[in-house]
């Protein structure tokens, strides 16, 4: 058990009635009492504690001169304030109604005197001029000219706005913590117990530092050198066309330009009996860039109708079409899954394809839902989009890239690849990420066919039926093609 004595200099840690002094206070006390004995009130400095201890204290309780520490969430001008305050300073008020404090000599507490002098005798006739909420609201996070506003006793060390960017820079170092603990998990070293337990380390680990690490400037800046850590590993891990690839994927399309002619190499034809039983098939294909007529677009959905995969496919007189499936080159045994797509766990492939091949296996025997839209595309334009994409396929066989569920994928690298040679492109729409939606972003911006309209063209456009009828046709192309407007 200890005693504590306080005189009327005390702040918010123990405000009352007794007009003495906390060294008059004490020395009363020491003669009457034989308890551990704790001194409090105007003690702020190292000779004030000597003269406590001297006088026979066993500690002393100190409250104003904290919030001037550099440590302390308080306002510069507050700071400022309390430093530079002479004896005449601050004031005691609340004493009419046995409830001293010490406060800052203001305007608020000016008007406390007054309502005093007028004879008020209870908390609420004072209002909100007491409150420490109005301190914490209206002084401790705003400038010098506030400092005037409200009651501001010596225990008060709250600043709101310094709290704010505190807890926006701890949410986002929260959010980029959960970003790197799945990397770990996803991408980190094998066996995946090592991966695991590396995740958990380290997430763990940033929650401890965050929580005790003071002051949190170390705190942050401990944070920062793993993440630079982190990004270090992180650039180390390269994607390769080295791999045990899925039988679909296990060639790399290449194309040679000789003047107006594309020779396309690695042409996908499988000859399908189920989605997992086939027989590969690969073939070469010259294509007269003069023939080029537009382009199409196939999406197809397997759950979501946020989400398809998008399909591009390039219409040629007196040749079939040419269509480019951008897609995930995945190893034997792995299985696409879309946040793995964030995490460098797939390589991208351009599966340059016949339509009966990567159009007839999901409609076919994958039992997608898949819709046809010609483009009103000129023949330049489709073209140089093209050319663009054969930069791309050609530039994988030497410069393999990761694929990523976000920005390097079936529809976003459609739009890069529309960027590339369209100074006028649309610019990003959400649909873009929702690509489920993206046929109507294509009818609002009259890129598809607008007389008829939109549901009546996406109800002509569904060819499911019609590719399970052409299956086996030469003509599938022509055939899935029946019956939808062509707006070129």
């Amino acid at each position: 058990m200890r005693w504590r004595t306080f005189g009327p200099t005390c702040g918010a840690a123990a405000p009352g009635a007794n007009p003495l002094s906390a060294f008059v206070n004490g020395a009363f006390a020491l003669e009457q009492i034989r308890l551990p004995l704790v001194l409090g009130a105007g003690i702020g400095s190292g000779r004030q504690i000597a003269a406590a201890l001297a006088l026979g204290a066993d500690g002393v309780v100190m409250g104003s001169r904290f919030p001037v520490a550099r440590e302390i969430r308080a306002h510069e001008a507050l700071k400022k304030r309390i430093v530079e305050i002479g004896p005449e300073g601050s004031t005691a008020i609340l004493g009419s109604i046995g409830d001293t404090w010490r406060v800052l000599r203001n305007d608020a507490a000016r008007e406390v005197h007054r309502l005093e002098s007028e004879g008020a005798c209870s908390h609420a006739e004072f209002g909100d001029l007491i409150l420490s909420s109005r301190t914490r609201q209206r002084v401790y996070p705003l400038s010098d000219r506030l400092i005037s506003h409200g009651r501001t006793s010596s225990g008060e060390e709250e600043s709101e706005m310094k709290l704010a960017v505190v807890v926006a820079i701890s949410i986002l170092i929260l959010l980029v913590t959960a970003w790197w603990t799945l990397a770990l998990v996803f991408a980190g070293p094998a066996p995946a117990w090592l991966s695991t337990a590396l995740a958990a380390s380290y997430a763990l680990g940033t929650l401890a530092i965050l929580l005790w690490l003071r002051p949190l400037a170390w705190a942050f800046a401990a944070c920062g050198l793993a993440f630079v850590a982190l990004l270090i590993w992180w650039s180390s891990i390269r994607p390769s066309n080295e791999g045990d690839w899925q039988a679909d994927v296990a060639r790399l399309p290449h194309v040679e330009l000789r003047g107006e002619q594309l020779i396309v190499h690695d042409i996908r034809n499988f000859e399908y009996r189920s989605e997992s039983d086939f027989t590969p098939r690969y073939e070469d294909r010259i294509y007269d860039l003069s023939a080029l007529r537009g382009v199409d677009v196939v999406m197809s959905y397997w759950g979501s109708p946020a989400i398809a995969h998008t399909i591009m496919s390039w219409q040629f007189d007196n040749a079939p079409p040419l269509a480019v499936s951008i897609e995930t080159r995945k190893r034997k045994g792995q299985e696409y899954s879309a946040v793995k797509g964030f995490f460098k766990q797939y390589e991208i492939i351009y599966v340059v394809a016949d339509e009966r091949d990567v159009v007839g296996l999901r409609t076919n025997h994958r039992g997608e839902q898949v819709y046809l839209y010609r483009l009103k595309s000129t023949p330049a334009l489709s073209r140089a989009m093209l050319l663009d994409y054969v930069d791309s396929i050609n530039g994988l066989v030497e410069r393999p890239q990761f694929y990523n569920a976000l920005v390097d994928n079936c529809t976003t690298s459609i739009r890069r690849h529309r960027e590339h040679v369209d100074p006028d492109a649309p610019p990003f729409d959400w649909r873009l990420l929702a690509n489920g939606y993206l046929d109507q972003r294509l009818y609002e911006r009259s890129i598809v066919d607008t007389s008829l309209p939109f549901a009546e063209l996406r109800s002509l456009s569904h060819i499911d039926g019609k590719a399970k009828a052409a299956q086996r046709d030469p003509a599938f192309s022509e055939r899935i093609r029946e019956g939808l407007p062509d707006p070129r």
